[in-house]
């Protein structure tokens, strides 16, 4: 166990400097592993329903205190990656958005061709 001596400033500096860099490289490496996730078709598919299952998209208003406060924690994270994504690599949510409504489009055409069949 080392000891902290509250005199050694040069001490707390080199420490202070240390902490900071890894800090630094944490943050690099979590900016360097989103950008390889969305990087991907199926990194973008995995967000898209993460960030759609936080509640990213539609309001966590309820009559409940409690449920709210829940949905409110939930969609709170689901907005901070949201955040990360649009900092670090907004192109790649832009593609994202592009892939989704085609797959949407696909999954409504799918869904008129087999109701047209049933006919």
């Amino acid at each position: 166990m080392s000891e902290h001596n509250p005199f050694d400033l040069s001490g707390q500096e080199r420490t202070a400097a240390i902490e900071a860099g890894e800090e630094r490289l944490s943050r690099e490496q979590e900016k360097s592993d989103l950008c390889w996730l969305m990087g991907n078709k199926q990194g973008r598919r995995f967000m898209w329903r993460l960030l759609g299952a936080a509640g990213v998209f539609h309001s966590s208003f309820n009559t409940n205190n409690a449920v709210m406060a829940f949905s409110e924690g939930k969609r709170n994270l689901g907005l901070q990656q949201l955040n990360n994504i649009m900092e670090h690599c907004p192109s790649h949510y832009n593609t994202m958005l592009d892939e989704h409504k085609a797959m949407r489009e696909k999954d409504v055409n799918r869904a008129a061709d087999t109701r047209n069949k049933r006919k």
